[in-house]
């Protein structure tokens, strides 16, 4: 006898679907949790060094996502204004260097 025998209906379909997906989605989904995994680690790592650090990484990471905003504008569409006003300040990829 099956251990999905005494599922509800929903349960049931719910699971099938689940073996349905192909193996690409699966990769994907497990990729995303070893890299939440290695994050975290690294995170309480820094945490542990000094809080300083971990502060000063951080902006580094978003400053890092910012200016990549900037230069290439693919950015959310809520941080549009942020970043329109931020790329007075920096070159982007769509302009041409003045000469």
């Amino acid at each position: 006898m099956s251990c999905l025998s005494h599922m509800p209906e929903s349960v049931k379909n719910f699971f099938d679907s689940l073996w349905i997906m192909p193996a690409e989605f699966w990769l994907k989904i497990f990729a995303v949790i070893i890299v939440l995994f290695i994050l975290s680690v690294v995170f309480k790592r820094i945490i542990q060094l000094s809080q300083v650090v971990f502060v000063v990484a951080l902006l580094a990471v978003a400053g890092i996502i910012l200016v990549k905003w900037v230069r290439d504008r693919n950015e959310p569409p809520f941080m549009t204004p942020i970043v329109n006003f931020v790329a007075s300040f920096f070159p982007s990829s769509t302009t041409a260097p003045q000469r």
